[in-house]
């Protein structure tokens, strides 16, 4: 039994060493990894039920073989933009690759007039926090229920109405079927290999992505609130991919040397 313990904490200690050099996802925020046929109903629809709402305006119903969705909130970075993705095009006529580039051009207006129209319930002054709180310890079961329902009723109608409210601008630039290639492959790869370590983190904010990429007759997704580690190293090159194409400055050569040296 000694021994048992000796070696289970030492495979524990392995597994940790080796996931802190891999660049793991560790201590980091919420994660879902999910795998998904990629057509359904004789192979006629593309599954897009992992998608959010605004994915779906983005993207349609079409699963390309790359998209990557990326959203922070206002308060922690209002400057260019607050919710974009992008995604790789084949033209298998013309054998012709396209990076689609999508944005919110006027997030903080959809989601003031959302919050007006259908207010959040943290959306409160701090007198009206601490009087909503001591009601609620004088709740029942059931009255707390029904409240609970009531407000994901209520988040449900505002996230609808600032989807319904956003204003979408697309930037489409011809791309290299290398870099094209060089973007899936790691991405794949990022999502087959992602794993995480220790305990998420509470956190409150920040940012958040989304990895979705087509293998086989199969569609992967990556959700990830604040990304630790290689996830991290990714979202930060495709972030920078999204804020080049933005601004007009898009130099795929630049991506391709740094896609090509990013081990996974």
């Amino acid at each position: 039994m000694k021994r048992f313990f000796e070696f289970l904490i030492i495979s524990i200690l392995f597994v940790s060493s080796s996931f802190s050099q891999n660049g793991e996802h560790i201590n980091g925020g919420q994660f879902s990894k999910l795998i998904e046929y990629n057509l359904l109903i004789l192979d006629s629809v593309y599954n897009h039920n992992s998608k959010e709402d605004i994915e779906k305006r983005f993207w349609g119903k079409f699963n390309a073989p790359v998209e990557f969705y990326y959203s922070r909130s206002t308060e922690a970075y209002p400057v260019l933009f607050y919710v974009a993705g992008f995604r790789i095009l084949m033209d298998s006529i013309n054998k012709t690759y396209t990076l689609e580039v999508k944005h919110v051009t006027n997030y903080i207006e959809a989601s003031a007039a959302a919050s007006a129209k259908f207010p959040l319930s943290y959306e409160v002054s701090p007198e009206q926090l601490v009087e909503d709180i001591k009601k609620h310890q004088k709740l029942t079961e059931e009255e707390q229920k029904a409240k609970d329902k009531q407000r994901e009723e209520q988040q449900a109608k505002n996230r609808e109405e600032r989807n319904r409210l956003s204003n979408i601008e697309t930037i489409s630039i011809p791309i290299t079927p290398l870099f094209a290639e060089l973007v899936y492959k790691k991405t794949v790869s990022l999502i087959d290999n992602f794993s995480s370590q220790g305990l998420p983190r509470p956190i409150y904010g920040g940012f958040r992505v989304i990895f979705r990429t087509v293998v086989g007759n199969e569609v992967w997704s990556l959700n990830i609130h604040v990304p630790k580690g290689n996830a991290l190293k990714m979202t930060n090159m495709f972030e920078d991919i999204l804020n080049s194409a933005i601004e007009k400055k898009f130099n795929e050569s630049i991506y391709i040397q740094s896609l090509e040296s990013f081990d996974l």
